[in-house]
């Protein structure tokens, strides 16, 4: 059961990874000025604390008690951190240029990240990573 649910996690991961390219990509193609910012960075930034530090500490405790579902979930709230990162310096980058096709771009990459943990989730083996 352990690695099924690890393979769930990733498979959620890899969904919500597609639904932020697919919204990228439209962004790309149809930019929009960005509004109301600052609240949302706030926000983001405090999420991102509180996420980090549960985050490695499910992370911890996965590989300590060697279980693939806790490591997979622990890697599933870090996406949350880095897509956070992700949108505050894209905003910030956005204010700072002028440029708001910076914000899909850098949400791609953003989404290229949690592919990759998305990928490791379900393909995790215990003790490898």
């Amino acid at each position: 059961a352990d690695y099924f649910a690890a393979g769930v996690e990733g498979g959620l991961i890899l969904i919500a990874a597609l639904t932020i390219i697919a919204s990228a990509v439209y962004r790309l193609m149809n930019p929009v000025e960005l509004s109301q910012i600052g609240p949302g960075v706030v926000v983001a930034l405090v999420a991102s604390v509180i996420n980090f530090g549960v985050a490695r500490l499910m992370i911890s405790a996965g590989r300590e008690e060697n279980s693939a579902t806790v490591l997979a979930d622990g890697k599933h709230l870090m996406t949350d951190v880095w897509t956070s990162i992700g949108v505050v310096l894209a905003v910030v980058a956005v204010v700072v240029t002028g440029w708001e096709r910076l914000d899909p771009i850098i949400a791609l990459l953003v989404a290229l990240n949690i592919v990759w943990i998305g990928i490791f989730s379900v393909v995790y083996l215990p003790g490898i990573l």
